[in-house]
């Protein structure tokens, strides 16, 4: 048997302008799941570019996100 990913997720990060912080929205799971690992990783929920939803953090967040991903079966593609 193999450890196959459950789901995929598409993580789209931008560097908020003047900032060390990263703003990610994800396509392929919903808002709600978002929001439930973007806490446990230490992200806070803003709303950017027209209210659209994402979630701000570090860069040691962002690693800690995709930890937090990858646990729970996701298989993950970035973009910057």
């Amino acid at each position: 048997m193999t450890d196959a990913p459950i789901f995929s997720i598409c993580l789209q990060w931008q560097r908020l302008p003047g900032s060390p912080l990263l703003a990610v929205r994800a396509d392929g799971v919903a808002d709600a799941q978002v929001r439930h690992y973007g806490r446990r990783a230490g992200l806070h929920r803003v709303a950017i570019d027209d209210e659209i939803p994402a979630m701000v953090g570090t860069t040691e967040q962002r690693d800690a996100l995709l930890c937090e991903l990858e646990n729970a079966g996701y298989e993950i593609e970035e973009h910057m």
